[in-house]
């Protein structure tokens, strides 16, 4: 809605229709509200997510976000390239590793839990049997009386990549 002083506003528009017993209407109840506040802080928050998964997508990294039941809430193109999925999000590690590095990783979670944060390497072997290694960085996430898991993996070339930026 255009301001009387020129300036445009969102309004919320409400209203109610009151009719007798007959059907007749006999009053219009109505208001308007300026939302505009609200609608300013739904695009910077709208803004603020693009920027974080544009972030994520071109980090050069496997970037994967687990749930308190271990269950992926949210994993970058990397990841799921790596693990050959169209997504692992909605799953748990056994939906996508092999049973022994199901086992690794469950430890990892579980020192992430229990100290906050994790680091180690690990030896990888892909599916043309070449050994691949990654230095694996995990972080407890508490947010809104929730915790999550953070994982972000980064192959040995990469990092040497990322330390030339430093």
């Amino acid at each position: 809605m255009k301001h009387k002083d020129g300036h445009w506003v969102w309004i919320l528009e409400r209203g109610e229709c009151i009719f007798d017993e007959n059907g007749k209407l006999v009053r219009m109840i109505g208001f308007h509200t300026d939302i505009s506040a609200e609608k300013k802080l739904e695009k910077e928050l709208q803004d603020a997510k693009k920027l974080f998964e544009e972030f994520i997508e071109h980090f050069p990294a496997i970037v994967i976000i687990k749930d308190e039941n271990r269950r992926v809430i949210y994993a970058n193109q990397i990841a799921n390239r790596f693990f050959h999925q169209d997504t692992i999000v909605g799953k748990v590690l056994e939906d996508y590793l092999r049973a022994d590095t199901v086992a690794h990783i469950k430890e990892m979670d579980d020192k992430i839990l229990q100290d906050g944060v994790f680091e180690d390497r690990i030896e990888f072997v892909n599916e043309k049997n070449e050994k691949m290694f990654y230095r694996n960085l995990g972080f407890k996430i508490v947010y809104d009386n929730r915790v999550s898991l953070g994982i972000i993996s980064i192959e040995p070339s990469e990092q040497v990549h990322l330390q030339n930026f430093v």
